[in-house]
């Protein structure tokens, strides 16, 4: 009997991974015009830095002392329900430590789409209004998920952020984000996703019971 349960606690868990997978390539889909999830990560790669929709294009290539970078802005591309003065992309290299308790250090790739409109209270509220519609629509149908507020040196609320997990990860896949963007006078809205190249696919970062 107890076989038993444990075989329909590990089938629950393994249908709830996948389901997740499915939501999470849903996500990249409807938010990145270049897909890395879609095939491979040299596609993707290519389709990215050769996409002519992007101008203003910023590219760092990985040396041994710095990360890769590529950063741009779209002249057309908008998967957002408001209209944004500028939507950029931006896709660079960071290093992330998994557990405050562990010495090691990975490499992951961390892909962002960031929709910027005028810093007044009407654009404030179309990024927050944009931010609450995609947390309503996605935070149930992933593992779970958080949110905190963003404030000022006052404690006035200037944003919000929201973490979306799945099963297994050791990091958040996806954060989105609402606010005021430093050093520029505009209101912002942050999509991004945190990923790794395995076999030349996507993959996300580390699972939580591997050390590196």
């Amino acid at each position: 009997m107890k076989k038993f349960l444990l075989f329909l606690l590990l089938a629950f868990v393994l249908v709830q991974a996948n389901a997740q997978d499915e939501t999470l390539k849903k996500f990249s889909k409807s938010y990145f015009r270049s897909d890395p999830f879609a095939g491979t990560f040299s596609g993707f790669l290519n389709h990215l830095l050769k996409d002519p929709s992007i101008i203003d294009k910023k590219i760092e290539q990985r040396t041994d002392t710095s990360f890769f970078y590529f950063g741009g802005k779209y002249l057309n591309f908008n998967p957002f329900f408001f209209k944004p003065k500028k939507v950029e992309v931006v896709l660079t290299e960071t290093e992330v430590r998994y557990s405050e308790d562990s010495p090691l250090i990975d490499t992951i790739y961390v892909y962002q789409v960031i929709a910027q409109t005028d810093f007044t209270p009407e654009g404030m509220e179309e990024v927050k209004k944009e931010f609450n519609r995609i947390l309503h629509q996605y935070k149930k149908k992933f593992y779970s998920s958080n949110t905190q507020d963003l404030t000022d040196k006052q404690g006035k609320v200037v944003g919000n952020f929201a973490n979306f997990f799945i099963p297994y990860q050791a990091v958040a896949p996806i954060t989105i984000a609402w606010g005021k963007m430093d050093g520029e006078n505009s209101a912002v809205l942050n999509i991004l996703i945190r990923l790794k190249s395995s076999d030349n696919y996507a993959v996300l970062p580390n699972p939580l019971y591997q050390s590196q």
